[in-house]
């Protein structure tokens, strides 16, 4: 599997984990601090899975600017 095809299927899973895990409702997940909807919003508790998403999106920029330079 070449570099940028990895580097297309990480970002895929990381952003997979990533929607099923803010969409998920819990009563832990802490106070909404972004509505979208009346029902629907960013929670405190989203932000920890909002910056490990950030890490893994970075990590793809890494791989896929390695695969270039080949």
């Amino acid at each position: 599997m070449s570099s940028r095809a990895l580097a297309v299927v990480l970002g895929c899973v990381v952003t997979s984990l990533a929607a099923l895990s803010v969409a998920g409702v819990s009563p832990y997940s802490g106070p909404r601090i972004l509505g979208l909807s009346s029902d629907h919003g960013v929670h405190l508790g989203d932000l920890p899975v909002l910056a490990l998403w950030l890490v893994g999106m970075a990590c793809v920029g890494v791989v896929w600017r390695r695969s270039h330079r080949q």
